[in-house]
C-alpha cells in the first residue's frame, strides 16, 4: 500500500491514558494492597486434601490476573484486560463452588484429575508430535478416556461440574 507506515497499529499513549483515568488506577492498586495485606495468613491445613489449598493457589493466581488487568489498562489495552477479566470471573465461580460445604471433600481429588489430564494431553499432542516415546506412567486409553470425557472441551475450570 502507498503511503503506509512500517511503525505497526496504533496505540494510546500510556502516559496520557495514566493521567486520564490515575483515579480509578488508585483505587484499583489499593485494592491489591487492601486485599494481600488482609489475605489469611499462617492458615493451619489438615493434609494434604483440604480444600484451602486450592483456594490459596486461586487467590494468588487472581491476584496476579488483576495485576495484569492494571497493567493493559495502563497501556491503554481495555478489550485485553477484559479477556483476563473472564479469567477473574471463572476464578471467582471455581473458588465459590470449592467452598460449598457439599463440594468441599472432593475438590482436592478434582483438581489432581484435572492436572492428570492436562498431562496426558500434553503427552498425547506434544510429545506425541515430536516422536519422544511415552512416559511410563502413561494412561491406558480406558483411562484417558474417562478422564478426558470429565475435562475435555478446553474448560479451564475442571473444578465445576
Amino acid at each position: 500500500m502507498e503511503g503506509a507506515d512500517n511503525e505497526g497499529p496504533p496505540t494510546p499513549d500510556p502516559e496520557r491514558v495514566a493521567a486520564l483515568y490515575a483515579p480509578q488506577f488508585e483505587a484499583c492498586e489499593r485494592l491489591v494492597r487492601t486485599s494481600w495485606k488482609n489475605r489469611p495468613d499462617g492458615v493451619t491445613v489438615d493434609g494434604p486434601e483440604d480444600v484451602r489449598i486450592v483456594c490459596s493457589q486461586q487467590l494468588g493466581r487472581a491476584t496476579q490476573t488483576y495485576l495484569a488487568v492494571i497493567r493493559l489498562c495502563r497501556a491503554g489495552l481495555p478489550e485485553q484486560a477484559l479477556m483476563l477479566c473472564r479469567s477473574l470471573y471463572e476464578d471467582l465461580i471455581a473458588t465459590h463452588w470449592a467452598l460449598l460445604d457439599e463440594n468441599r471433600a472432593k475438590v482436592v481429588d478434582r483438581v489432581k484429575r484435572q492436572e492428570r489430564h492436562w498431562d496426558e494431553l500434553y503427552e498425547r499432542k506434544v510429545i506425541g508430535f515430536t516422536g519422544e516415546a511415552p512416559s511410563k506412567d502413561a494412561l491406558t486409553e480406558d483411562e484417558w478416556d474417562e478422564l478426558d470425557s470429565e475435562f475435555a472441551g478446553g474448560r479451564r475450570v475442571g473444578l465445576v461440574d
